[in-house]
């Protein structure tokens, strides 16, 4: 008899992927930054603008991929460095269990990668606190 092993939840993220608040995590977004407060470990993360804006942007269910071109843009920064910092700060906030995957479940209600037309960046610029 083989022991069963559990693995814990992969931090690869594909460019299609959505993600949300998980329900027990509030947020205040001011200006260009946000303080997010998980209900049940009781510690706070503050995100700095840039993970403020990949905040938001999750918040409203879109797309990483639509994210990390977002953000290419209005940083006029290189793709490729973006999508991975983008890659970077999504997998930090399902490392502190503030975000969860969207089910998969129904139409999407954000933009998606087929409401752009270019390429899509990450970006990893979020602080957190305990």
């Amino acid at each position: 008899m083989h022991a069963r092993r559990f693995r814990q939840p992969s931090t690869a993220l594909g460019h299609s992927e959505r993600f949300k608040p998980e329900t027990l995590v509030m947020s205040v977004v001011r200006d260009t930054d946000a303080a997010l407060l998980d209900l049940r470990s009781e510690r706070y993360f503050t995100l700095n603008e840039v993970g403020t804006r990949i905040w938001v942007l999750l918040s409203e269910g879109t797309e990483c991929a639509v994210i990390a071109e977002l953000l290419a843009e209005e940083y006029c920064a290189p793709f490729h460095v973006i999508a991975a910092d983008t890659r970077a700060i999504v997998a930090a906030l399902l490392r502190a269990r503030l975000v969860k995957p969207m089910d998969g479940g129904g139409p999407p209600t954000g933009r998606t990668s087929d409401d752009l037309r270019g390429p899509c960046v990450g970006g990893a610029w979020a602080t957190t606190r305990p």
